[in-house]
């Protein structure tokens, strides 16, 4: 929901809450100074029981389903209702203005459970209208996952399987067509794999199994390898078990082909790091590759930008990014959870 809409809708509730009472009791409450502060006071003490509610705790408890937290949580929020409206309307409004809100004797305990009636009556009104603003921002984000989807289909054709990648791809398999290597036909192969993963295999922001973008990966490196010389170094690890895991295609292979294309890959001392780790349903990868500082950098990082915006809407508070990009080396420390 847009912020201004979102501005209008409280807006709204509140002058519901005010003019709805007033006009409803008029005949029997009129207005009075005393009847007036009363109101507003009432009114504020209402207002900072809603949005404590609504800013604080429903997404910092509820929605994380700390629920024993919350009812906590709301019943300090009660009670701290109850020690204002005392402040307020028992000891400020008798000494400024010789008057209190209520009158004769009254029990402490008839005293609190009366405040938290009334200081209830906020919770449900900030629930609700929390939930409408999170429910339409979630469909929101669905409607936009669902509008990019064509859109990072044909980013994925145009970034992983780039022409400068098929050029030299097809420049070295030619060399080894020419020289009669046994490399050429497994090379042929391996580059057929790849466009047919990316051209039939992954469906937009579908789940695929990691095992599928690790195979993905290993055909990348190895036809990569190719046009390095003398030798490519590379020290490829994967650690646990790939079963019944699940990942969003091409979301790995941007940070492999980046140690590839901007580092420094034949130094035997310094060697492009690539390291997957699966464990409790999170996929950790880890990448270090030495930077080529002779080489002119090229874009705007909009490849990074739009690997960016697919985490966010793909895995909302579920993945953590750490990009460590130096004078000597480039690190990057991404962990997605799958659940």
């Amino acid at each position: 929901m847009k912020k201004q809409n979102v501005i209008l809708l409280h807006i709204l509730f509140w002058l519901f809450s005010w003019f709805i009472p007033t006009l409803y009791y008029g005949d029997f409450h009129p207005i009075s100074r005393n009847s007036f502060l009363l109101d507003l006071s009432g009114f504020f003490l209402k207002a900072v029981v809603f949005y404590i509610h609504y800013l604080i705790l429903l997404p910092r408890f509820f929605q994380t389903k700390k629920y024993g937290s919350y009812v906590f949580s709301v019943l300090i929020l009660i009670e701290l209702f109850t020690i204002l409206r005392f402040l307020i309307e028992e000891k400020l409004y008798v000494s400024v203005f010789g008057f209190s809100n209520y009158f004769g004797n009254y029990s402490i305990k008839f005293y609190i459970w009366d405040n938290v009636y009334y200081g209830s009556f906020s919770l449900l009104p900030s629930y609700i209208i929390w939930s409408i603003i999170k429910n339409m921002n979630l469909e929101k984000d669905k409607n936009e996952l669902l509008l990019e989807k064509e859109q990072a289909e044909l980013q994925f054709l145009k970034n992983q399987i780039n022409p400068h990648f098929l050029f030299n791809t097809l420049n070295n398999i030619y060399a080894l067509v020419y020289h009669n290597s046994e490399k050429a036909l497994p090379a042929i192969l391996k580059l057929s794999e790849l466009m047919r993963y990316v051209a039939r295999d992954t469906n937009g922001d579908e789940l695929v199994p990691i095992q599928q973008e690790i195979n993905y990966i290993e055909s990348f490196i190895e036809l990569e390898s190719l046009r390095i010389k003398p030798k490519a170094e590379i020290d490829y690890q994967v650690e646990g078990n790939t079963d019944n895991i699940k990942i969003a295609p091409l979301l790995l292979i941007h940070f492999v082909e980046n140690g590839f294309k901007h580092g420094i890959v034949n130094n035997p001392q310094f060697p492009l790091q690539i390291h997957i780790k699966i464990m409790d349903n999170k996929v950790e990868l880890h990448t270090e590759n030495q930077k080529n500082t002779n080489q002119k950098p090229d874009g705007k990082g909009i490849g990074m930008q739009n690997l960016k915006r697919r985490l966010e809407l793909i895995y909302p508070n579920k993945h953590q990014l750490e990009i460590i990009d130096n004078k000597e080396n480039y690190i990057c420390n991404l962990i997605i959870d799958c659940q």
